[in-house]
């Protein structure tokens, strides 16, 4: 997976679970971040993130934040792309555990809930949801 355009910024604060507020040659953004958990051992003010601007020029944020620097290594914390690089994955059939398997539908509706993947290979079904990796076998 390629993600293209990025540019550095730093973080300075998080005024709610979307926003970002983040520091871009010493001038202040604002930045959309797609994951609503706390993160707070990841956005440290002052910590660099990895940025790209949005592909619709009309949205309220220009930027979209894409993954944080933190001891050393880039951490994706753009929710968006993790279900993205775990269809790569089955697609690829790089993980041997979900040979045969194809992706039927993303963002299954089961019950209340939306799963990641349903997958399936020939009568067997399996749903998959990426940010937890548990595995639920549909009969």
């Amino acid at each position: 997976m390629i993600i293209s355009n990025l540019f550095s910024g730093i973080f300075l604060e998080r005024p709610n679970r979307f926003l970002v507020i983040f520091k871009n040659q010493n001038k202040e953004e604002i930045a959309h971040l797609m994951d609503p958990g706390r993160l707070n051992e990841l956005l440290i003010p002052g910590i660099r993130l990895l940025l790209r601007k949005a592909s619709n020029p009309s949205r309220k944020t220009k930027y979209d934040v894409i993954a944080v620097w933190s001891n050393g290594i880039w951490i994706l914390i753009n929710s968006g792309f993790h279900s993205d690089m775990a269809a790569e994955l089955l697609e690829s059939r790089m993980v041997p555990e979900f040979s045969g398997y194809k992706i039927k539908k993303r963002e299954f509706s089961f019950g209340k809930s939306r799963i990641d993947f349903l997958l399936s290979r020939e009568k067997d079904k399996m749903l998959l949801e990426v940010k937890d990796a548990h595995l639920w076998k549909m009969d």
